[in-house]
Parts: structure tokens; C-alpha cells; sequence
């Protein structure tokens, strides 16, 4: 006599799981990032004495400070506001599944707050200034934009749902 084996019942459609390769997990890692580049934006960036300065207040304070008076950090400094329209139209150029000029714009973020970061940082050794929370928040989180819109252009090349045409409609038979 053969052997009882015993059958698990299986399902006729198969189920739909979440998965890192569907594309509004990237999307929504490209905003929660973006959101915290924006943040870190708004959080002291230089600590002086008591005092301490947003990356919005640091235009005033490079030249009484004589960090990087003058020279491309400088006029970086100049054009930071530009920083929340890059971040912002990164992330809305994701969410309307435009990946490579999503992925473009962050990058150019990415430059620039790492490179304002950076010099920040290089700048103020040797001196009574403080790097506070704000510049390595921006600067972290920037990566992370950059490396969750390259993810996010990733997934959205990669078919998701397979279309199925149309059917044809019947032959006629006459």
C-alpha cells in the first residue's frame, strides 16, 4: 500500500506581498529623506559661544567669522536657498516617475549640501567654532536621497505589472 502525504491547499491566485523593489517603497524613502535633508537645514549648523546659526543664518557669519570669507563656498553660501527647491523638485520629479531628472536634481543636492557641509567642516578647525547637528543631519541625509533616488530610478525600469493587450476581438466566422 502507498503512503499518505499530506497536502498543504494552495491558492488558484497568487498573493500580493510587499516588496523593496515596488516603487512607492522608494518613493516614499526619497521623501522621508529629502524631508530630513530639509530639517537639518533648519538646525544649527555653527555653534559660537552661545549663540548658533541655521545654515539660513550663515551668509552673515562666514565673513565676521573669517570662515571662507570669499571664493566658490562663499558664493554657495550665497544661493542656499535654492537647496529646499532642488530637494523639493527632486522628490516630486520621483513621485511623478520622472527618474533620471529626479535622480539628476538629487545629485546636484547632494553636491551642493555636501559640499557647503564639507567646507564648513574644513574651514573651522583651528577655530573656536563649532560643527553642530544640522550639518552632518544634512549631510547624511543627503547621501541617503541620492542613494534611495538611484534606488527608486532602479525600480521604476524594472516591469512591476506585466500588461496583458487587449483581446482580440472574435474572428468572424463567415
Amino acid at each position: 500500500m502507498g503512503r499518505v502525504v499530506d497536502i498543504a491547499p494552495t491558492y488558484a491566485a497568487p498573493m500580493a506581498r510587499p516588496s523593496l523593489q515596488h516603487p512607492l517603497v522608494g518613493r516614499s524613502a526619497v521623501t522621508v529623506l529629502g524631508v530630513l535633508v530639509l530639517v537639518g537645514t533648519f538646525l544649527p549648523w555653527l555653534g559660537e559661544g552661545s549663540g548658533q546659526r541655521s545654515s539660513y543664518e550663515l551668509f552673515g557669519v562666514l565673513g565676521r567669522l573669517d570662515i571662507a570669507p570669499n571664493g566658490l563656498v562663499s558664493v554657495l553660501v550665497r544661493g542656499w536657498p535654492v537647496v529646499p527647491l532642488l530637494v523639493t523638485t527632486a522628490i516630486v520629479l520621483c513621485w511623478w516617475e520622472r527618474a533620471l531628472p529626479s535622480l539628476a536634481t538629487a545629485l546636484v543636492a547632494v553636491l551642493y549640501v555636501g559640499g557647503v557641509s564639507a567646507a564648513l567642516a574644513w574651514f573651522s578647525r583651528g577655530t573656536d567654532i563649532g560643527i553642530e547637528i544640522g550639518v552632518w543631519l544634512s549631510a547624511i541625509a543627503s547621501l541617503g536621497l541620492l542613494a534611495a533616488t538611484l534606488w527608486a530610478t532602479i525600480t521604476s525600469a524594472t516591469p512591476h505589472d506585466v500588461r496583458v493587450p487587449p483581446e482580440a476581438p472574435p474572428a468572424d466566422p463567415s
